[in-house]
């Protein structure tokens, strides 16, 4: 787990701007992870990886909530996963579907797009919920970009009483 917070910490960091030397460095240790796994086919990763989740607080933290006024939205859970690899210009993309929540951290408490990823901004118990479907390309540089669409709102389960009355 403190990989993974460290691989978030630096996605978020070479956004935000490191010298040339330093995101050399860290984009190698980022993209290490597409050099180790086979993606010369198309395939549904029925097991998710945390770098998938990473993807997911990187476009909470650029395309989701660029425009949004309330609680942020951050990501909950990958859903779906796919993975593939393009022609030699190409490099990798990478489509999922991801469960967002509202988060405890907004514009009106004085956070910023930088402080989802600095923060890892907690859940917000009972917050709204929606399902995006995130867009990943990164060509052979290390150079991701990023693409975002709300699919549908998810409506809370309601539970069910549990007691059963016997009279």
């Amino acid at each position: 787990m403190d990989y993974m917070r460290y691989v978030l910490q630096a996605r978020c960091a070479v956004r935000e701007g490191l010298e040339h030397g330093q995101k050399e460095v860290v984009w190698k240790l980022i993209s290490a992870e597409f050099v180790l796994t086979d993606t010369s086919r198309t395939h549904w990763e029925r097991k998710l990886s945390m770098d998938k989740l990473g993807i997911a607080w990187d476009a909470a933290a650029s395309v989701v909530n660029q425009y949004r006024n309330g609680r942020f939205m951050v990501p909950k859970k990958v859903l779906e996963a796919k993975t593939s690899r393009g022609s030699d210009r190409d490099g990798l993309k990478t489509d999922m579907i991801v469960l967002f929540q509202e988060s405890w951290c907004s514009p009106q408490d004085g956070n910023s797009l930088a402080d989802i990823c600095e923060s890892m901004c907690p859940l917000f118990y009972g917050g709204a919920q929606a399902k995006y479907r995130i867009i990943n390309y990164q060509n052979f540089h290390g150079e991701n970009t990023v693409h975002a669409t709300k699919l549908e709102d998810v409506k809370p389960r309601r539970r069910r009483n549990a007691e059963v009355h016997y009279q």
